[in-house]
């Protein structure tokens, strides 16, 4: 793939690139509960929070609307009419947003993300990041339905998205067009996504990040759509904490 000037894109026309993203960026809403709540410091299972303080924690507009972002995320977000999910052997679905087959007719992974700091969302990306590096042959694209500017300062904060292109749809209508929707709690809360939450971050060094704009409960996928436009591999992801082996898919494009 060859190297945008940066890393979230926004392409005005499908010709001057292989695929095409969209940002949009939008406001964030900032609510000022500081009149009327106050917060100790939690524990260290939470370190996006803990500040520098000792015993108690900022209670300025800042640090409560990132709380109030975090308890957005919890809520269920409005349905978005689904489409099936593709399968081996269909077309992709093709859009302004994500052009496929790629204008270049290479390959393409395409991994629809969970929100931007999740930890499952980074490693992720640097899994793809890794791989991308190595096959410069083959597209790799991944979409956030965080906002543009969350996902610009997400990217900063896990150093870059390397050669993985980025789009962003924060409405999810990409999402929904290959056929991801809303998860239920097992997905996100079973006792073996939650095991795995504290194994990354022990075993790994990726841990929970502030979610400052997507939800929990908008399912990730990967697809492998090859230089026609044809899906090779595709599935929603089977739990949060579901990564894909993407040398393996490398290999299904062989």
């Amino acid at each position: 793939m060859s190297r945008l000037c940066t890393t979230v894109i926004t392409i005005a026309s499908p010709e001057l690139h292989p695929y095409a993203g969209t940002l949009v960026p939008r406001e964030a809403s900032t609510i000022d509960f500081s009149p009327f709540l106050t917060y100790r410091k939690p524990s260290s299972l939470f370190p996006a929070y803990v500040h520098s303080h000792p015993t108690t924690m900022s209670s300025s507009p800042s640090y409560l609307s990132s709380l109030y972002a975090e308890f957005l995320s919890w809520l269920t977000p409005s349905p978005v009419p689904l489409s099936p999910l593709p399968t081996r052997g269909s077309h992709a679905p093709s859009s302004s947003q994500l052009v496929l087959p790629c204008g270049d007719h290479k390959p393409a992974i395409v991994v629809f993300l969970r929100h931007c700091g999740c930890p499952f969302a980074e490693k992720t990306l640097l899994r793809m990041r890794s791989s991308a590096a190595r096959h410069s042959e083959i597209h790799f694209i991944a979409i956030s339905h965080s906002s543009s500017p969350h996902t610009e300062k997400w990217l900063a904060e896990v150093r870059g998205a390397g050669e993985v292109g980025i789009i962003v749809d924060e409405d999810r209508t990409l999402y929904a067009s290959f056929g991801l929707g809303i998860v239920g709690w097992w997905h996100v809360l079973s006792p073996w996504a939650l095991w795995e939450v504290l194994r990354v971050a022990r075993e790994e060094g990726i841990q929970n990040r502030s979610t400052r704009s997507g939800n929990r409960w908008q399912s990730g996928g990967t697809f492998v759509v090859d230089g026609e436009g044809m899906v090779r591999f595709g599935e929603a992801a089977a739990s949060a904490g579901d990564v894909s082996d993407f040398e393996a898919l490398v290999k299904s494009l062989e």
